[in-house]
């Protein structure tokens, strides 16, 4: 019997939360949609590197999503200060981590949010805000990603 670390269920949890509501599965009705994340090497931030892989997954599969889903992870050290996409060191000394997951059409209004640790109103105001900013260019990135495959894809079947 294998033992599920909690880190894990952390991750299945984000990745289930933040997909359950942006996969139109009523277009596919009696369909099943399995999402398997594998971790290979994990250095900080895993649930958003979790659901950033998921979301490039689905659109490549051709999922049909409501929209497009990224993450980010930022921590707060015992300095106060704010770090995005921490390391796994830097989240290990960190007195918080937060993770928000934005979808590209409802941008003010996170599809998964994760905050352990302690913090103020005023940091987890900071760290909200730094995490949209991180998911703006996250999701401008997979933009240009999706387009520039869809492109050579129309190119090599011509």
């Amino acid at each position: 019997m294998k033992c599920v670390a909690t880190k894990d269920k952390w991750v299945e949890d984000a990745v289930r939360t933040t997909f359950e509501r942006e996969i139109l599965g009523q277009l596919h009705p009696r369909t099943l949609v399995q999402i398997n994340v594998q971790l290979c090497q994990g250095d900080g931030s895993v649930d958003a590197a979790a659901i950033n892989a998921t979301t490039l997954a689905l659109i490549d599969a051709g999922i049909p999503l409501r929209a497009m889903v990224a993450a980010a992870t930022c921590i707060v050290r015992p300095d106060h200060s704010i770090i995005v996409d921490p390391t796994q060191e830097e989240a290990d000394s960190a007195l918080s981590t937060h993770t928000f997951a934005f979808s590209n059409l409802q941008s003010n209004s996170p599809a998964y949010v994760d905050s352990r640790g302690e913090f103020s109103l005023d940091e987890y105001n900071a760290c909200y805000d730094m995490c949209m900013a991180a998911v703006d260019r996250t999701l401008a990135f997979m933009r240009t990603a999706v387009e520039g495959k869809i492109l050579k894809e129309t190119q090599t079947a011509l």
